[in-house]
């Protein structure tokens, strides 16, 4: 991947709203933020429609050694989800990187309904892990913080 280590690479990825840019191999901030919003949107907004489908396109982003555990756990929480026809709707308020670690932290609010009955309203802290490897996003975890 010389390209990205010594040239300004443009990408538009599909599904992507803008260009993303790699500087000196590095991903701008841009391109992280439309991963992690893309990520979150994935994995916290859901119906029982929509979960698994949801849920397979998430685990393309994870990285091959983390893609065991999380298609294991998705996918538990995927029949859950549909047992008790729970949706959930996240509003994300802001990110906060720790760009030494790769670690983003994402705050936001989470409105939970079973069918169309309003359960809770409250605020969440997801951990997004992430690497940038030969220029993709490579998801390592992604959890609620607890």
């Amino acid at each position: 991947m010389r390209a990205l280590r010594y040239e300004k690479t443009i990408l538009i990825p599909p599904q992507m709203t803008g260009t993303i840019e790699f500087v000196q191999g590095k991903p701008t901030e841009n391109y992280i933020n439309e991963l992690t919003r893309r990520v979150t949107l994935l994995a916290a907004n859901y119906s029982p429609a929509t979960v698994r489908k949801q849920f397979d396109e998430l685990l393309v982003y994870y990285a091959p050694e983390s893609f065991p555990d999380a298609k294991k756990q998705l996918y538990s929480l995927a029949g859950r989800i549909e047992d008790s026809q729970v949706s959930s709707v996240f509003y994300i308020d802001r990110y906060e990187y720790k760009k030494d670690s790769d670690t983003i932290t994402i705050f936001g609010t989470n409105r939970v309904f079973t069918g169309s009955t309003f359960v809770e309203n409250k605020s969440l802290e997801y951990i997004l892990k992430y690497r940038v490897l030969d220029g993709k996003f490579e998801i390592l975890s992604f959890s609620e913080k607890q």
